[in-house]
Parts: C-alpha cells; structure tokens; sequence
C-alpha cells in the first residue's frame, strides 16, 4: 500500500513530455502569429498602394494644430481627384531651392483649405499660376511661391506659421489670405479644438500669439515613419481617409436613389452658423494687426480675400445670407482701414452669373475647383499690376500656360 502511494506520488509530480513542451509550443503560435500579421501588414501595404488609397498625412502640434510628415506623395478623392506632393519642409507643393541660394525670388503664401487646395491639381493652383506668371526682378533667376495654406488654420495659426518661416527662410512678398468663415474660429471660446495658435488680445490695439495645448506633440513611431513613408505610421494605418471617401459615397449615392442631383447641395450638409458682429470686429482688428506686423519686418505684404461658397451672391445654391454679411463688412472694414487687399469677389460673383461655377468638382460646392484658382489668381496679377509700388511684377495670368 505505501508502495502505492509512493508511486502515485511520484507519478503526480514526474514532468510529462507535454508540460516540456508547451513552452516551445507557444513559441511556435508566437511565431506563427507573428509572421501572419507582418504578412497581413504587407499585403494591405501593397493593396493601398494599388487601389491608390488617400493616407493621413498630418500629425498633432501645439504651436500649428497640426503639421505634415515631409517627403510624401497622397492622393486627394474626396471633392475631385488630385494627386499631391508634401516637400521637405512639410508643404503642399514641389520641392524649393535651398534657403542660401539668394537667386530666389521668394512669395510665401498663407491661409486655410482655400489655399491648400488640395482638390486641385499643383499646376492648377491660384500658388502655381502666380509662380508662372511672376517676372523675377533684377539680380534674381527666377521666382518660387510657398504654398503655406493648410487646412483648418485661422488667422493666429496662419501668423504663427509666418513668425516660424520667416525665421528661417527668408521671404520678398508675402500674401496672407482669409475668408469670412475665419470669424467663427479666431477666438478661443468660439472653438471646440483648441489646439494651435491664437491671437489673444495684449492691449486695446494689439494681440500676441498664444497656444491652447490641445494636442500631443510630434509624429509617432518616427523610426517606422521613416523606413514606410506612405504609411507614415502604423498608427495612422489603420487612420486614413478611407472613412471619409466612404462617407462621400455613401451621401453622393443616397442622392442619387432621392432622383436628387449630386452637383446640388443637401440642406441637411450646410452650416447654419453666422459670424456676430463681434466676431467680425475681432477678426478685422487681427487681420489689420498681422498686417501691421509683417509688413514692420519691411517684407511687402497683402492680404487675399477668399470668399467661401456660402458668401456667393443671392441665387447661387449654397448662398448664406450671414456669410455673404460677414465676408462684405470683413473686405469693406479693410479697404476703409487701406489695408492693400486683393479682392477676387467681382470676378467670382460675374463668373456666376453667367452661369459658370468656381466651386464645384465631382461633389457640390465647397472648395474652390481649378476653375475658381484661376479667377483669383487673374484678380491678384490684376492687382499687382495696378499697384507696381510693391514691387512684384506678374504677367497677365489669363495669358500664362500652366507650368509642366
């Protein structure tokens, strides 16, 4: 009997050949997992490759709301199709001339979406016919325009970009462009994402630039960024636009089972909101203030009105009555205030009346197409031209090939 026992005892504690193996076994999963999601990873790299698939291409920042990895190609698919170059310096844009080569005739061009334009094709942008059309003064080679426009930005975030480029490259024009919509996101309270620059007011007639920090700072995974650059992340892979490309078709073809054409605007997508008359205040006020301080470095500079779809004239489909209020009274309060202001309003409103359309792609309204990019950049070589004092000479743009 205690022999018995003895044995049992022993039998209940001796390791068995599967207890010895089962480290070894889920080494093996391990691997095998392992190697299934590198494969999946460079199967589904490969798939946004061939199906050309748009890519996240910002990152979070507290001083600009957010900035763009450099060295990349993207694609646009939401208002048109458009494909697009992000240079070294995180810009919208083909690559510039090193900073050192004083042969340059430098234009650095600021602002929103307006001028990011990334629904237009580079040789089609208001910042690309403007570089073909200027004629380099003396002493220079040739002339480069800066597309700085990016998304989202309103006037501090746009200045703050300015005070940070000026510091290292050095500028002979600058343009800096709004719209009316700025009104509704130039001040703090007025906005939910408080990331990015912001003028707040320092005295009755000044402002300083301040940051709301509201994001994480810099890219993430930036080893991984660097050896895959059209995904960036592995973060951001599983974070493109594929959403948003989805979210367009999904409206464009609900649209169409409403027998509702697509190239008219749905009630339900358009922004009730109206700037106040203080935000209005505020935003002229800030805008008279950028100007003041840019053109104390003894850079010239103007300001480019930009006119959303909702502030188009009465009669057009995505017409706002405030919008249009708010963009009249922004450009009038300037002019008053000889604030030098490009304004291609006139061009646009007379485009549409004779019934063509300087906003509209493949999706309703919104941006400016190529078509409107041309309208303003003839109304800014007009002004140019009728104002030589500043010192930039531009060609007529109506008689400018596009650049190849």
């Amino acid at each position: 009997m205690a022999e018995t026992k003895a044995s049992v005892f022993t039998h209940s504690v001796r390791p068995t050949a599967s207890r010895l193996g089962a480290p070894a076994h889920l080494l093996r999963r391990a691997i095998v997992l392992s190697l299934d999601a590198i494969l999946a990873f460079v199967l589904l790299y490969v798939c946004l490759i061939i199906i050309d698939l748009p890519l996240m291409d910002t990152y979070p920042d507290h001083v600009f709301k957010a900035r763009r990895y450099p060295n990349l190609d993207n694609v646009y698919r939401d208002e048109d199709y458009s494909r697009y170059h992000i240079n070294s310096y995180g810009l919208v844009g083909h690559e510039p001339a090193p900073p050192s080569d004083t042969g340059i005739y430098r234009v650095a061009v600021f602002g929103d979406s307006f001028v990011e334009a990334l629904q237009v094709p580079d040789e089609r942008k208001l910042t690309t016919l403007l570089e073909v059309a200027i004629t380099p003064p003396p002493g220079k080679q040739r002339a480069e325009v800066w597309n700085f426009g990016h998304s989202a930005d309103n006037t501090g975030n746009a200045y703050a970009r300015w005070l940070s480029a000026a510091g290292q490259v050095k500028f002979d024009f600058v343009v800096f462009a709004f719209n009316e919509a700025d009104a509704l996101e130039n001040r703090l309270q007025d906005v939910r994402n408080r990331s990015g620059s912001f003028l707040f007011v320092d005295s009755k007639a000044s402002f300083r630039v301040g940051q709301s920090h509201g994001a994480d700072d810099g890219p993430r995974f930036p080893a991984l960024n660097e050896s895959l650059p059209r995904f960036h992340t592995f973060h951001y892979l599983l974070r493109t636009r594929a959403a948003d490309y989805v979210d367009g078709a999904r409206r464009k073809l609900r649209a169409l089972m409403r027998g509702r054409d697509i190239t008219t605007l749905d009630p339900a997508d358009v922004e009730s909101s109206s700037a106040s008359h203080q935000q209005i205040d505020d935003t002229v006020r800030q805008l008279r203030f950028v100007h003041r301080q840019i053109a104390a470095t003894g850079v010239p500079v103007i300001l480019l009105a930009l006119p959303t779809d909702a502030a188009t004239p009465a009669g057009f489909g995505s017409h706002r009555a405030g919008a249009n209020f708010a963009y009249r009274t922004i450009t009038d309060r300037l002019r008053q205030a000889a604030v030098p202001l490009v304004d291609p309003y006139p061009s646009l409103a007379s485009d549409i009346a004779s019934g063509g359309d300087p906003y509209s792609d493949w999706e309703a309204f919104h941006h400016f197409n190529a078509r409107g990019h041309r309208l303003v950049a003839q109304a800014l070589s007009q002004y140019l031209g009728q104002h030589p004092e500043l010192g930039l000479q531009v060609r007529n743009i109506e008689r400018t090939p596009a650049r190849r």
